[in-house]
């Protein structure tokens, strides 16, 4: 089977939403060839594990919403190009070019599988700060000034999303979370399939656990609420991992790093990770590599997270609330009995993303749609 995938990045692996079909091409290309269509600084053909990536100049023009709307024209035109060069049996895409590459497959009349990593198709700030069930679909009460300028543009290229969800043969749900919204938001029906995790690739043989351990942070994924518990817990070594965003200027509990490609390094040190976002997280990667590890999380009530960890994490509702942070965090370090427990619990939990199991549901929709 040739399968072709579309969308504006994916190598080098720069986020989860990569690093998860990457993860599902390499157990592909065992029986089928892959080829990939992404954005690139340059026009260039090159192979990665078997698969065939095309990646061509990107296009730069001033204004996000005004370029994605001339983004999705020149894509159309170079997609439609290799489509006729590959002859592909079906067609996947995600994220922001998504909606160029559905309408490719429906011209070429070839099924479409469209899979969602975040709310971006729907909300262009993903709720941040609030849920999805106070949304009237008037966003220019929630988009930041500088996007205002260009609020035209914005509502056409959610119109463009909405269409594509609704256009797409398949659309798979990253959580049953993102599910639940894409079908009140948009009247689509999602199959959900987890992010697909090789669990083992992220499991560390010797844990010397030391830190609490905070990835990403900018302000989004609560960087500053991170500062203040910090900021209060002197006597609590911090381990931020990422040296772009909030500055956590030189306190001396804080260990700053950039960001490691091999994370299993930080998840040797870490004993509670912290994942304190204000967005409404699709999924929640970080938390199911760190689980992996018996890794005790505490997560905010936003988005997927809850039900990312289960009863094997903590949840603080209300993400803002520092003292509930601190709160937690005193409890898993005093409390030796009850660590032990969420350690095993973290384990259990971390096994019902394995690989395999999402693997064999996303082989059977494409037996389903190619047959």
């Amino acid at each position: 089977m040739k399968i072709l995938f579309s969308a504006e990045n994916f190598y080098p692996l720069i986020g989860g939403a990569e690093i998860t079909v990457y993860t599902l091409f390499k157990e592909l290309c065992k029986r089928n060839k892959i080829y990939v269509i992404c954005a690139g600084d340059k026009d260039r053909k090159f192979q990665v594990d078997k698969i065939q990536i095309y990646q061509k100049k990107k296009l730069r023009i001033r204004g996000r919403w005004f370029h994605l709307l001339m983004a999705y024209k020149h894509w159309k035109k170079i997609l439609s190009k290799i489509v006729r060069r590959v002859r592909p049996d079906i067609v996947l895409t995600q994220l922001s070019f998504a909606p160029p590459t559905v309408k490719v497959a429906k011209e070429n009349i070839l099924p479409s599988i469209l899979f969602i990593h975040d709310l971006r198709h729907i909300c262009p700030t993903s709720f941040l700060n609030r849920d999805f069930s106070f949304c009237n679909g008037f966003c220019w009460w929630c988009i930041p000034r500088k996007s205002k300028l260009q609020y035209v543009f914005l509502k056409m290229v959610m119109k463009e999303h909405e269409e594509a969800l609704k256009n797409a043969d398949i659309v798979i749900a990253n959580s049953k979370y993102v599910a639940d919204v894409v079908k009140k938001k948009c009247d689509v029906n999602c199959e959900v399939i987890y992010p697909f995790i090789r669990l083992d690739e992220y499991r560390v043989k010797n844990i010397e656990p030391r830190y609490v351990t905070f990835f990403n942070p900018t302000v989004t994924k609560g960087a500053k609420i991170v500062l203040e518990i910090a900021k209060k817990m002197k006597d609590v070594e911090f381990l931020v991992v990422g040296r772009k965003g909030v500055n956590f200027g030189k306190l001396p509990n804080v260990t700053r790093i950039a960001w490691v490609n091999d994370v299993k390094k930080v998840y040797s040190k870490t004993k509670i990770l912290l994942v304190p976002s204000l967005l409404a997280e699709s999924f929640g990667r970080v938390a199911v590599e760190a689980m992996a590890n018996g890794i005790p999380c505490i997560v905010s009530g936003r988005g997927a997270l809850p039900e990312v960890v289960g009863d094997a994490g903590i949840v603080i509702k209300n993400p803002l609330n520092v003292g509930a942070w601190i709160n937690s965090i005193n409890k898993l370090r005093s409390d030796d009995v009850l660590y032990r427990k969420m350690r095993e619990k973290a384990i259990k939990q971390a096994e019902k993303f394995r690989f395999e199991a999402q693997y064999e549901k996303f082989r059977n929709i494409l037996k389903y749609l190619v047959s």
